[in-house]
C-alpha cells in the first residue's frame, strides 16, 4: 500500500536533510496531497485523514505556509494540526510510554493515512545516539502504521556530508537505528547557493530513486524536473 505511488509506502519513513533545506515545505505539500486526494511529485495520491505535528512552527508561520501552498478551509477539513503547545498538552514527549501510547491511540481513533512528525528532535528529547532508546520510540510507531495502512513520516536532520556521496540511511544524525527501523528513507540534498535539490529515496519495498527537484517560490512546493 502506498501513500505516494512508488515513493512513499505505508509504515515508518524518515525525511532527512540539513537545516533550512526545505524539508518542512516538502512534508506539508505531501500532507496536502493526502488530505485532498491531490497530486504531489507528479503522482496522484489517494485521500485520507492527516495529522501534522508542526513542532518547529508557530501557528502564524504554519498558516502562512499553508496559504502559500494553496490550502483552503475545505482542504484542511481532513487534516489535524498541532504546534508545540498542543502537542505537549495532548500527546507529550514520545520518549515516554505515555506519549507514544497517546499518539498511537489517536492514530487508531482517527484512522490517519498520514502522520507527519516535524521534527523528531522536538518530539523526542532524549539521546538520539542511543540505539536502544530510538528503537523503543520508533518501533511502536512503525508497528501501528503498518497495522493501520498509515504512513508515519518523521522529519529529521542530516549530519555533514558531501553532495556526491548522498546516503539517506547513514546521513541522518544520531544512531543509524533510526533509519534501520524505518521502512523508507528520503534524503533531501541541496547545494549551497543553488535553487535545485536532489530527493534520494531508499526503502525495503521501494526502488532506489534520485529525483531532481526545484522549489517553486510562487506555490512554495517542490516540483520534479526529472531523475
Amino acid at each position: 500500500v502506498w501513500a505516494i505511488p512508488q515513493l512513499l509506502p505505508v509504515g515508518l519513513s524518515i525525511l532527512g536533510g540539513k537545516p533550512k533545506v526545505g524539508k518542512s515545505w516538502l512534508a506539508l505539500q505531501v500532507a496536502q496531497a493526502v488530505a485532498t486526494g491531490g497530486r504531489t511529485l507528479e503522482q496522484k495520491v489517494d485521500p485520507g485523514p492527516v495529522l501534522y505535528l508542526a513542532l518547529e512552527d508557530t501557528p502564524r508561520r504554519l498558516q502562512d505556509r499553508m496559504r502559500k501552498q494553496g490550502w483552503t478551509a475545505n482542504q484542511a477539513g481532513d487534516a489535524d494540526f498541532m504546534t508545540m503547545g498542543d502537542f505537549q498538552e495532548q500527546i507529550g514527549h514520545l520518549g515516554t510510554p505515555e506519549g507514544a501510547a497517546r499518539l498511537i491511540e489517536q492514530m487508531h481513533a482517527r484512522q490517519y493515512r498520514l502522520v507527519v512528525i516535524d521534527t523528531l528532535s522536538r518530539a523526542f528529547r532524549g539521546d538520539q545516539n542511543d540505539a536502544d532508546a530510538m528503537t523503543r520510540v520508533l518501533s511502536p510507531l512503525q508497528a501501528a502504521a503498518l497495522a493501520l495502512n498509515c504512513v508515519v513520516l518523521v522529519v529529521d536532520h542530516h549530519r555533514k556530508s558531501k553532495m556526491g556521496d548522498s546516503d539517506p540511511i547513514i546521513d541522518n544524525s544520531g544512531s543509524v537505528s533510526k533509519t534501520g527501523t524505518a521502512d523508507c528513507a528520503w534524503g533531501l540534498y541541496k547545494e549551497q547557493g543553488k535553487s535545485g535539490a536532489i530527493l534520494h529515496v531508499l526503502g525495503r519495498d521501494v526502488d532506489e530513486k534520485r529525483l531532481k527537484l526545484f522549489h517553486d517560490p510562487l506555490t512554495g512546493c517542490w516540483q520534479v524536473e526529472g531523475d
